[in-house]
């Protein structure tokens, strides 16, 4: 009777551990969707080839220019901040900035064709500092792309937020690299960017159909980051915002950052009097 009970419960025990394993796996994330080749389907393989190296032009979309917000160029030698002009290698150029800009005004940047972006690093950390609405001015149109500036830390802390999508844009010479929280969107060339530079040009076309796929695939994502490298133009970088938009003053994502490289000497905020 003993031998019995034991091998019912033995079959018991096994039936258990049978229907535990037959139960379905957790659910895999959806893939990325692919981006593929803009490359025509007909016309040859000479035009297709050919057609690797050229951009298509599309128009330049952001958003109007801010009425409100005070005029910032930055040259190789002075920032100027409407009518003054600040020169850069002055011990004291941040509290001249600071002077200048007054205490809530907003701020529209813009840059000469050779500023490069760890070249103005400093400044971008003196505007993280002091919590400032900053837009970034189109180098050829007139619209403008309002920006929330994140150091590397906070960038960090970004990426860990349990959300879905964390879709963020690496800008680098080759391209576009695009990657969310369950990996990189593919392209046409899987050891390449999402969207590689064509002819030396950035691709906006390409950019934004593959912005507008990952907002299919994260309908939640409020939120995307551009990551330029420390070595890109910023002009660049403000012709790349113009990827984010699917049309005249509508963005794909509502709130867009910058992740601007670590200062050398990150200037301090004033103390409050």
């Amino acid at each position: 009777m003993a031998r019995a009970s034991a091998v019912a419960l033995g079959m018991v025990l096994l039936s258990a551990c049978s229907q535990k394993n037959d139960s379905p796996p957790p659910l895999a994330p959806a893939p990325l969707p692919a981006l593929g080749t803009s490359a025509p389907d007909s016309g040859g393989e000479q035009q297709a080839r050919e057609a690797l190296f050229e951009v298509e032009q599309v128009p330049v979309w952001g958003d109007e220019l801010p009425s409100r917000a005070l005029a910032i160029k930055v040259d190789a030698a002075f920032i100027s901040i409407a009518g003054t002009k600040v020169d850069r290698l002055a011990s004291n150029w941040p509290e001249q900035v600071l002077r200048a800009m007054g205490k809530h005004a907003p701020v529209m940047l813009s840059f000469d064709a050779e500023r490069y972006f760890a070249d103005v690093a400093e400044l971008f950390a003196l505007l993280a500092a002091t919590d400032r609405e900053v837009w970034l001015r189109h180098p050829d149109a007139e619209v403008a792309f309002k920006v929330v500036l994140f150091d590397n830390g906070r960038f960090e802390r970004w990426l860990n937020e349990a959300k879905p999508g964390k879709i963020r844009v690496i800008q680098r010479a080759d391209g576009f690299e695009l990657q969310t929280n369950i990996g990189k969107m593919p392209g046409a060339d899987p050891n390449g960017p999402t969207v590689p530079s064509r002819g030396g040009k950035i691709d906006i076309a390409r950019l934004r159909r593959a912005l507008a796929l990952l907002k299919e695939r994260f309908p939640n994502a409020p939120d995307s980051c551009l990551v330029p490298s420390y070595g890109t133009e910023l002009p660049s970088i403000a012709r790349a915002l113009s990827g984010y938009y699917r049309g005249k003053g509508k963005r794909i994502f509502d709130l867009l950052c910058l992740v601007y490289p670590p200062a050398g000497r990150a200037p301090a905020p004033p103390v409050p009097h």
